[in-house]
């Protein structure tokens, strides 16, 4: 059983470090098309709409980490009777989920044009845009999430990723030939609806011939379903998902759409940057939570767990901090309707980041174990923070005063994710999970200043930024890989232990 879940994990964390380096790549190239063809304004609305549409996914009220969580001790035990109950519920569910979806979508295309005007669009096409954009979350409500949560408890994430990378390359392609004929926006977005379905049809497939106990349709009721934590766990999704969301509607509403889109450009590379880092966490809260079923101890694993995280955000934030201006130079080439260059961005973006992705080992163990009452308080704390300071600082400060809210809040969710996970799960924790933090934190701010010295944006190209972004990236890998291992030379050991016995098993 160890054996099968280690290897689980690992095709699971590669799988979706493919699909993320996959949507790397289809999310810089795609919005640049958009830029250089639709412009600032535009690009910035639909950011803006994205932003908005993206807190209707609330609906589901925590319902998926709870369905997932209910499935681990039934699939442990081969109990399809429950598994069935548990998944028809679901489908039920997530149906119900998808129809108010769609009413709240199509009250948002007819609500926020009439409060917010485009020059580049007319009134048909920003009604249109935002019908577009919204029903895509209707479908994949109605369509994938059923799918979603059986393969995330039963460890085959790896599928799901797999499938969402063949949609996202046919995605890509599609799109990129209808931009040939600049046609309107509404028509390019409708792409991605299409690819959804393709998905849906694969995953069915998939799991109709994996999985031939299972059934949507049972008549069983879920007797071991666990939902009267959903609201709580839904406060957890909002405090993390509102600290990318948010920012960029604070923005367009206090500061205008062609600034949104400068917070776009920047924040796409970040969550470029936080999706690749991701991948470090797919899989582990389902092994987490069949442990914990199973009475077993976490703590190690945690501990390297944290650890390794720890030294991959360090690294690559650090090398953000310095490649993300030339980046952004090199990116918006194509269209000079607004400045993009502000080197306080550069290290406030970084350092967000940074402390944004530090919750990602607490946050699977959170998962894991269920501990969503616990939480509760810190993630409605947390998210009147990134409400409160980021509305008033946005006044005062701009795109500046936008980062440094996120960051405080981003601090206040680590520091108090901390405290809970020591209180009730693993022990003797909070001290060293400052300590890496604190590490982290001058680590990036000391290679952006130094970064920041040795490289003339204004003379990049490609192929500098290119050479630059390797070499920066060997030696800031390097550095902390050194440094964390002065600081925890126990989980370095365990962690090459580890790796060792991988590559000898092999």
């Amino acid at each position: 059983m160890i054996k099968k879940n280690s290897n689980r994990l690992f095709i699971n964390m590669f799988s979706y470090l493919v699909l993320q380096i996959v949507n790397l790549l289809v999310g810089i190239v795609l919005p640049r098309l958009y830029l250089k063809v639709y412009g600032s304004e535009v690009n910035g609305v639909i950011s803006t709409i994205n932003s908005f549409i993206t807190y209707f996914s609330y609906l589901e009220a925590g319902l998926g980490l709870s369905l997932i969580h209910s499935l681990y001790r039934p699939l442990s035990q081969n109990d399809f009777n429950g598994v069935n109950g548990i998944l028809s519920y679901s489908k039920k569910q997530y149906q119900k989920i998808s129809y108010i979806y769609l009413i709240l979508v199509v009250l948002l295309s007819f609500i926020f044009p009439l409060l917010n005007k485009v020059n580049n669009l007319t009134l048909v096409e920003f009604i249109s845009l935002i019908f577009v954009l919204g029903f895509y979350g209707a479908f994949d409500f109605y369509s994938m999430a059923k799918y979603r949560v059986l393969l995330t408890a039963d460890k085959k994430e790896y599928i799901i990723s797999y499938a969402m990378v063949i949609a996202q390359i046919l995605r890509f392609v599609l799109v990129w030939i209808i931009l040939q004929f600049n046609i309107s926006v509404v028509f390019v977005k409708i792409i991605p609806i299409l690819t959804l379905f393709i998905r849906s049809i694969l995953l069915k497939f998939y799991i109709k011939k994996r999985y031939p106990n299972v059934t949507f349709n049972s008549i069983s009721k879920p007797d071991n379903l666990t939902t009267k934590n959903k609201w709580d766990a839904l406060l957890l999704q909002i405090s993390i998902h509102t600290s990318t969301a948010l920012p960029v509607m604070i923005v367009s509403q206090v500061l205008g759409y062609k600034e949104a889109n400068v917070y776009a450009v920047y924040s796409l590379v970040i969550n470029a940057v936080i999706a690749l880092i991701s991948a470090l966490s797919s899989g582990v809260a389902p092994v987490l939570g069949e442990k914990i079923a199973l009475q077993q101890n976490i703590t190690n694993m945690y501990r390297v767990y944290e650890w390794g995280v720890t030294i991959a955000i360090t690294a690559i934030y650090s090398v953000c901090s310095i490649m993300i201006l030339p980046f952004v130079k090199l990116y918006v080439s194509v269209v000079d309707d607004i400045n993009y260059i502000y080197a306080t961005y550069a290290i406030l973006f970084s350092l967000w980041g940074a402390l944004y992705s530090f919750r990602i080992p607490a946050t699977a163990v959170i998962n894991a174990a269920a501990l969503y009452k616990e939480t509760k308080i810190l993630n409605i704390v947390n998210i009147v923070l990134q409400i409160v300071f980021g509305i008033i600082l946005a006044y005062f400060f701009g795109i500046n005063g936008v980062l440094i809210a996120m960051i405080i809040a981003a601090l206040h969710r680590n520091i108090s994710m901390a405290i809970i996970i020591e209180q009730k799960l693993i022990p003797n924790t909070f001290v060293k999970t400052i300590l890496l933090q604190i590490v982290m934190c001058l680590i990036v701010v000391v290679s952006y200043a130094i970064g920041l010295s040795f490289i003339n944006i204004e003379l990049i190209t490609v192929i500098k930024w290119i050479i630059i972004a390797i070499i920066v990236t060997i030696v800031l890998f390097s550095t902390s890989i050194v440094i964390y291992t002065l600081i925890d030379f126990k989980s370095a050991k365990e962690i090459t232990y580890i790796i060792k016995n991988k590559l000898r098993n092999r």
